[in-house]
């Protein structure tokens, strides 16, 4: 079954509108465990995209080598999609396309919005440049993990992939440089 975009939009409002929750409220807490992951990359952009779990599962690590300046900007096409248990099929619950530059310019320390706690995280973990271009480097991400105040409470425990696509946009079509696949596990932590 497919959402018109007025419903996507709507059901993506009613998402982040309910993402201002007290964070000192005593609740279970959730963690995420990653699973597995698949990558790709560019051999004309990246030498290098490993992608590593730790022994609990709970932190990952992320190396890239990128070998050639983006000097133009950089775009990502972010989604989440749950596992349904009737049909072992993924139901994609967001998508979002944004211009990293655009992201890696903005401060998000006081942001309590879930966008912006995503951002924090992948800020405080990694060495990403804090605007662009994005040099020639070796970018890392090291004992990377999903801060339990970035789990929204309405999120359900079970199975979610979250695919990540990074593009330049040309007028021939899109140049993917990478792309990566995660398998994670929401469950409750007592």
């Amino acid at each position: 079954m497919r959402h018109s975009p007025r419903t996507s939009i709507f059901i993506w409002i009613i998402f982040l509108n309910n993402l201002q929750w007290n964070i000192a409220a005593k609740v279970k807490t959730k963690v995420v465990l990653f699973q597995n992951a698949t990558t790709f990359h560019n051999p004309d952009y990246f030498n290098r995209y490993d992608i590593s779990f730790s022994e609990d599962h709970q932190s990952m690590d992320c190396d890239t080598m990128l070998i050639r300046n983006i000097t133009e900007p950089l775009w990502d096409k972010f989604s989440v999609e749950m596992k349904l248990k009737k049909d072992n099929n993924y139901r994609v619950l967001v998508t979002y396309v944004f211009n990293v530059c655009d992201i890696l310019g903005k401060s998000f320390k006081e942001s309590t919005s879930l966008f912006g706690l995503w951002a924090q995280n992948m800020l405080k973990y990694g060495n990403l440049p804090k605007s662009c271009p994005i040099l020639a480097n070796l970018y890392s991400w090291h004992n990377f993990r999903i801060e339990r105040t970035s789990i929204p409470p309405m999120v359900l425990n079970g199975y979610y992939r979250l695919n990540i696509t990074n593009f330049l946009k040309r007028p021939q079509g899109n140049v993917i440089i990478t792309d990566s696949t995660m398998i994670m596990v929401v469950k409750m932590k007592y």
